[in-house]
């Protein structure tokens, strides 16, 4: 999780961006920076790298959007990216490779499959159809399979660091995130919101201090 939790961040962000605008939260935080970077407060070295990154971050929103992934291609992408040896300090546990080379199987044969069902229904309205089908068929899924697998490597334009100052440094401070990360999967979501938090507190601060406190 240390090592691909990123990636899976960088998914769920693109899965839900239009639930919580991600594109207009990008330009805010963009127009920040820039008017930080103007008046002096962030040197103008720091601005363009963190500029760069939402500008990464603006042009993945869009190849998703073209795309339009399913909740279960999606989870086949979290799945392949988890178990994928494409770092020096990656896992190469036999267990590991076998679910992450299983995974691409079920996705191929998942497209493969929702392929052939179009093609029925278009067969149904066309009784001239013949081999060609069948190829198209096949094409059309080796297409899509191609499209999603080639999001993947995307994964590699962002840098952690970078990400974390953007959406968790209100949250965890200087604490890293590596450290952070089992107590934000074993809390209770729904406390993020919880209202018991002091009038200057950030969102889910009040949660997250509560269960250091109680692993202390």
């Amino acid at each position: 999780m240390k090592l691909k939790w990123c990636d899976l961040f960088i998914l769920g962000l693109m899965q839900c961006s239009d639930q919580f605008c991600l594109s207009n939260m990008l330009a805010a935080m963009s127009t920040h920076l820039s008017a930080c970077s103007r008046i002096g407060q962030l040197k103008t070295e720091r601005f363009e790298e963190v500029n760069e990154q939402i500008g990464y971050l603006f042009k993945l929103v869009q190849r998703f959007e073209e795309l339009k992934l399913s909740s279960m291609e999606f989870a086949y992408l979290k799945l392949i990216s988890f178990t994928a040896n494409d770092l020096p300090s990656s896992s190469t546990d036999a267990s590991v490779r076998a679910v992450h080379a299983q995974a691409l199987q079920e996705l191929y044969e998942h497209l493969l499959s929702l392929s052939v069902a179009n093609c029925e229904d278009s067969a149904s309205e066309n009784d001239n159809t013949s081999g060609a089908a069948a190829t198209s068929t096949m094409y059309n899924a080796v297409e899509r399979y191609s499209h999603l697998l080639l999001l993947l490597p995307t994964m590699r334009w962002f840098k952690q660091a970078v990400l974390v100052e953007l959406f968790f440094s209100g949250l965890i401070g200087s604490l890293s995130i590596e450290t952070v990360m089992p107590f934000i999967l074993a809390m209770d979501v729904m406390n993020v919101f919880d209202g018991t938090a002091g009038s200057d507190s950030l969102p889910g601060a009040h949660s997250l201090a509560n269960i250091f406190c109680k692993n202390d």
